[in-house]
């Protein structure tokens, strides 16, 4: 579902047009997406508003699906599998080439010009579809792809699910941490993000959650290890902090300018015992909330806190990531 929120005043008050159809059809050509696409501008500051996301609880999943819908998202599953998403202008222009080839063999032969673009087409698009068979850029195996969309059976998904995520973390090219076995509350998979590129290594970062954040007042630290850098990724988390301390949605307009444009915080150093050496972080905070960070050869170890005090924190390497993939 998309939400128009001012990242400037904290409105939601957004006039939402479409794009003129000149500026749709060219963006639509070069770069595929949504006809028309929408734009958004506030109405208290006049700021150009992009939307933003906000996912709602999943519904059940209905026992049977028409024929059709599962064809469609089989296809689905293969469009987005492939090695290259391409745009429309790539099967444009080798279909006017072909146009005008079918056109000169029916003056010169007398052959029908209308199957040479036809042919160039499908031809091009079975060739990018074939990409998704053996898809360099995708973690999950086209099969289990296959079967969360044939096979409507919610537990069996869920099953597969833990299953894949099980098999991802113990294949971490990096140790995951998380608090020790003395630690009482629940544990959850806090969440996960794996790149890659053709011709270049993978990356994944993997975040284990301690806590309950269905609990808006009750303790939460996330511990995240992974291998991408990114060059302000200090103040993307102090950004992320700022965020999560702030009002929620229906607590009237969010502050976003005043928050956002603040300056970088101070940060200081803090010693945190992992397996049971002392590793230091750099640390800041915001009221409850704090993030520390902590850069290692290969991997980077964050952790992002809520109402849990960073001197308790001790550290243990995990070697069995089942009970974060435990059911609630």
């Amino acid at each position: 579902m998309l939400v128009w929120e001012c990242r400037l005043c904290g409105s939601t008050d957004v006039a939402v047009t479409r794009a003129p159809w000149l500026m749709a059809a060219r963006r639509w050509l070069t770069h595929g997406g949504r006809w028309r696409y929408e734009r958004g501008a506030c109405r208290d500051c006049g700021r150009p508003v992009s939307p933003g996301l906000m996912y709602p609880q999943p519904r059940p999943v209905a026992r049977r699906r028409a024929p059709v819908l599962v064809v469609a998202g089989v296809v689905n599953v293969l469009l987005r599998r492939r090695r290259f998403s391409p745009s429309p202008v790539t099967y444009l222009v080798p279909a006017l080439v072909a146009t005008l080839a079918g056109i000169a063999a029916q003056v010169l032969w007398g052959l029908p010009w209308w199957p040479f673009p036809l042919v160039t087409v499908a031809g091009l698009w079975l060739v990018l579809l074939a990409g998704a068979v053996r898809s360099p850029l995708a973690f999950r195996s086209l099969r289990d792809e296959l079967l969360d969309v044939i096979v409507q059976d919610d537990e069996r998904r869920r099953r597969r699910h833990r299953v894949e995520m099980d098999r991802a973390l113990r294949a971490a090219p990096f140790p995951l941490y998380g608090l020790p076995a003395s630690w009482p509350g629940p544990r959850h998979l806090g969440g996960w993000s794996q790149g890659r590129s053709l011709g270049a290594p993978g990356t994944a970062e993997y975040q284990l959650g301690h806590g309950d954040p269905r609990d808006e007042s009750g303790p939460l630290l996330t511990v995240g290890v992974g291998n991408q850098r990114h060059p302000d990724e200090a103040r993307r988390l102090v950004e992320r902090m700022w965020t999560d301390a702030m009002p929620k949605r229906d607590a009237g307009p969010r502050p976003w300018a005043v928050l956002l444009s603040q300056p970088d915080p101070p940060w200081t150093r803090v010693t945190i015992p992992v397996d049971g050496e002392p590793l230091a972080f750099d640390h800041t905070a915001a009221g409850d909330h704090w993030v520390a960070r902590s850069e290692l050869p290969g991997y980077t170890i964050t952790l992002r806190g809520r109402g849990h005090p960073v001197e308790t924190v001790e550290l243990r390497r995990v070697l069995d990531p089942a009970p974060y993939l435990a059911d609630p």
